[in-house]
């Protein structure tokens, strides 16, 4: 599957680019290395939460982003009424479990559409929950202004994203590949403002390190001017993790048991245990098959 960034300001005759104000590039990635060490290779017969957090908590959440709601009035992302996956699951005759999955409780097949709203967000935590999930885990943090945030390098967001080409097979693909990377070196905004900052080495992602206080990632998932939550996050004393995959529509969060309980029981976020040894791939959901 062919993936890539793009950078809408390379249309524009001003190619500028700026961080987000409080948003400071970490000066090595020593401050990741302790999750490089952790996470697991993606499995064959599916990919485990090992892969994207570290197994270091007693404890994790998994965090469902929601459905959107139209109606005659509201036609647009954000304008619309929010939808539990619990509601959407009611509606369909879906199982409400830790594995679920869009297409099996929406009973809508890849790429997901429904007819009466959309989809979740995919790769981002949206602005209400970001804004939930800051303020709680606020209280279980002694650095709360001192927060390492890490950018899937790729996103479209970021100026100088690379084109990923995720496969095995030679030939036709991999020459476009090697097409469309070519073209965006031409194209790609100049200078590269992204190219020294240090990176955190995931399993089959690298992420831009960053830090920055807990008070801004509500901010970053808010559009305009970012729209985007980090793809994963910690506070300096690594108290708890954050991790949003890049083509997820959900959230997951390591902490301690009272952290996670209060995750669990927030009015404010649609959360269910979950496991480190869990799928959280598309194909996850056995029971809603």
């Amino acid at each position: 599957m062919l993936r890539f960034g793009f950078d809408p300001s390379i249309l524009k005759r001003n190619r500028g680019f700026r961080l987000p104000e409080g948003l400071i590039a970490a000066s090595d990635q020593t401050a990741g290395q302790w999750i490089e060490n952790r996470l697991q290779p993606w499995g064959w017969e599916g990919v485990t939460l090992r892969s994207f957090l570290p197994d270091t908590f007693p404890a994790y959440a998994r965090i469902l982003h929601p459905f959107y709601l139209y109606n005659e009035e509201s036609q647009h992302r954000g304008e619309g009424q929010t939808v539990r996956w619990a509601t959407v699951a009611g509606w369909s005759g879906a199982t409400v479990h830790p594995l679920m999955q869009i297409e099996g409780i929406a009973r809508v097949p890849f790429p997901y559409r429904v007819e009466w709203g959309e989809c979740p967000d995919e790769g981002t935590l949206p602005v209400a929950e970001s804004f939930a999930l800051s303020k709680l885990l606020r209280e279980f943090t002694t650095t709360p202004e001192r927060c390492c945030l890490g950018y899937w390098e790729g996103n479209g967001y970021l100026p100088g994203g690379k084109i990923r080409y995720f496969g095995h097979e030679e030939g036709l693909l991999s020459s476009l590949e090697d097409m469309l990377h070519n073209l965006w070196e031409k194209l790609r905004p100049s200078p590269d403002l992204l190219a020294g900052v240090p990176r955190l080495a995931g399993q089959h992602r690298e992420y831009l390190i960053y830090f920055g206080s807990l008070d801004i990632v509500p901010s970053l998932s808010r559009y305009p001017p970012w729209g985007l939550s980090p793809n994963i996050w910690w506070p300096e004393d690594r108290a708890w993790c954050v991790a949003t995959e890049v083509d997820a529509y959900d959230t997951f969060v390591g902490g301690s048991n009272a952290c996670i309980d209060r995750i669990l029981n927030s009015p404010e976020l649609e959360a269910l245990p979950f496991s480190i040894d869990g799928r959280i791939d598309g194909d996850a959901d056995m029971v809603n098959t």
